[in-house]
């Protein structure tokens, strides 16, 4: 399996090895065409990740509009997996077959 993924991958992707070294992520989201979509959200998205935003997201529950952050970030959750399940689906669909062979007889 691991050889027809690094097959599919050279193929479709021009990616020379899964083993090699990794690729970055606004690099990939570019290869794959959504860096317009990518990189501001990642901006945005980012600065709940990152220590200095902590303190900002510690005190997130004194805000009037925490219910508002929310659902705006539900949503960018959503759409980031909807997008990743949809990618995924599709490397899935382009990587071949293989029959399971049973020693079995049936």
């Amino acid at each position: 399996m691991r050889e027809q993924v690094n097959t599919v991958a050279r193929i479709k992707l021009g990616v020379e090895t899964m083993d090699a070294n990794y690729e970055r992520v606004a690099k990939a989201a570019s290869t794959v065409g959504i860096d317009k979509w990518y990189l501001p959200c990642n901006a945005f998205l980012s600065k709940f990740a990152h220590p200095t935003s902590l303190l900002v997201v510690g005190v997130m529950h004194l805000m009037e509009f925490q219910r508002d952050l929310q659902v705006v970030l539900t949503a960018q959750g959503v759409i980031f997996a909807r997008e990743s399940v949809a990618v995924l689906s599709k490397m899935t669909l382009a990587t071949p077959r293989t029959v399971a062979r049973s020693n079995a007889s049936s």
